[in-house]
């Protein structure tokens, strides 16, 4: 949810209501759930400086399959030179997603999953099951 909200447009996050996680998680055990927050804390402080960024960002348009629901959310920054594409599924629907920008682009890396994806001029394709969440940085 908090890269979802990210994605949205959130300017702001407050993790809140610590006892609920310990005392509703019946079906993870709360040391694993902790684990997981604690992650998903790192992964959003890493990347604050594109988050924060105040550089003009590429503009990009999404198209996905399947179209509806819409269960698809990102954000595009600019920083360091790159433009990091943050994109979160919200977990409606799983599928395929092509990502068009403005310009032509280079290159495409997945650097939490150590993978590149090749582009086609201006765009590029990714595959997405239900609640992933990838930051792209595009070139």
């Amino acid at each position: 949810m908090a890269w979802q909200c990210i994605c949205e447009g959130a300017t702001g996050l407050v993790f809140y209501s610590w006892f609920d996680v310990k005392a509703r998680t019946y079906d993870v055990p709360f040391a694993e759930q902790w684990e997981e927050l604690k992650k998903i804390a790192a992964e959003i402080d890493a990347a604050a400086p594109a988050l924060l960024s105040t550089e003009p960002a590429a503009s990009v348009t999404v198209r996905c399959r399947p179209e509806k629901p819409e269960w698809l959310h990102w954000l595009t920054r600019s920083h360091g030179g790159k433009t990091v594409l943050f994109v979160a599924n919200n977990g409606d629907a799983e599928g395929q997603a092509t990502f068009t920008f403005d310009r032509d682009i280079t290159s495409v890396s997945v650097p939490a999953e150590n993978r590149s994806i090749q582009p086609k001029g201006r765009s590029f394709q990714d595959e997405f099951r239900k609640l992933d969440v990838r930051i792209y940085e595009v070139k």
